[in-house]
């Protein structure tokens, strides 16, 4: 009857609502981040709550190499790993809070990787082989009624630079100045031999960097963006990173195709940061957690509120 179209329209309309409003506190509580990383309550079971764009950082640092004895990447993973565990140590508390960044993100994994080119190519198969999947699947829940994104970030040291940069592409060249860590050391050689593939192939982020530059340097950090990730270990796993995850879209397209919902997003990400003469660890770290945020918040505008989910993961060379 009427009196009941009405009552249901409303009830519609205050979720619609609630979802809304719940969306833009996430993103204004991302505004806040200072030296930590803010970690919020578990969300009520609402159905408007389920309904919100899930982000999932995956977040890798690298160890020393040749002429860079200390690496940053790795400090600040290791730092990013102690804040999660906290977090993991207060989902068992008794008070039975969960933590997780901001609203509609978590950092899923932290590790910390050999500069090697041959063990970075195995450990992007595995880690993208354990994070690209639908969330629903790990859950054991329901499909979810948006796509969830997957977004791999890795930061590599240029121990050159004076600020952050955001890199845009990735070169399909492996051309080492110097071996890495397992004395390996290519010279023009094809980082993967597809056919009609050459040294001047690029893959390039899906990110929208401009506007999270943007967001950087608004809250005062500074950073641009680079077409260039040199031919080493970073832009190896650039590369490589960035093709897994091409991969990965290019079988949810033809999932969709047949099922008509699409339930993964991937994408990737490479940042360079200073070294710690030009830039002290903590300024860095306050960066990374500022990146964090605005990588998400970046891929939840993506989307509209209702659709899009993200992993990031977070690399550090």
């Amino acid at each position: 009857n009427d009196e009941g179209c009405e009552t249901a329209n409303t009830k519609k309309g205050e979720e619609e609502r609630d979802l809304e409003a719940r969306a833009n506190r996430c993103v204004r509580n991302m505004g806040s981040v200072g030296t930590e990383l803010h970690y919020a309550e578990e969300r009520s079971g609402s159905t408007a709550g389920a309904n919100l764009p899930a982000v999932r950082l995956v977040v890798t640092g690298f160890g020393p190499f040749v002429n860079v004895p200390e690496n940053p990447t790795q400090r600040l993973v290791e730092r990013l790993r102690n804040v999660q565990n906290t977090a993991d140590a207060a989902r068992r508390s008794p008070r039975g809070k969960t933590l997780e960044l901001v609203h509609f993100a978590e950092v899923a994994h932290c590790e910390v990787m050999t500069t090697c080119a041959r063990t970075v190519s195995k450990r992007l198969e595995a880690l993208h082989a354990e994070f690209d999947c639908c969330p629903s699947a790990l859950a054991g829940e329901e499909a979810r009624q948006e796509p969830f994104k997957v977004v791999y970030v890795h930061l590599g040291v240029n121990k050159c630079a004076r600020q952050f940069y955001l890199e845009s592409r990735a070169y399909n060249e492996a051309d080492f100045g110097c071996p890495d860590e397992s004395g390996w050391q290519p010279r023009r050689q094809r980082i993967l031999c597809e056919p009609d593939s050459s040294l001047l192939q690029t893959k390039t982020t899906s990110l929208p960097l401009t506007e999270i530059v943007d967001a950087l340097k608004a809250r005062g950090f500074k950073v641009g963006t680079s077409v260039d990730a040199g031919r080493f270990v970073c832009n190896w796993t650039y590369f490589r990173s960035l093709a897994i995850a091409e991969h990965s879209n290019m079988l949810e397209r033809r999932k969709v195709a047949a099922t008509r919902t699409q339930q993964l997003d991937v994408h990737a990400l490479f940042v360079h940061v200073p070294s710690v003469e030009q830039m002290s660890i903590e300024t860095q770290w306050q960066f990374l957690c500022a990146l964090l945020n605005e990588v998400s918040r970046a891929v939840v505008r993506s989307s509209s509120v209702c659709e899009g989910s993200c992993t990031a993961m977070l690399a550090y060379a």
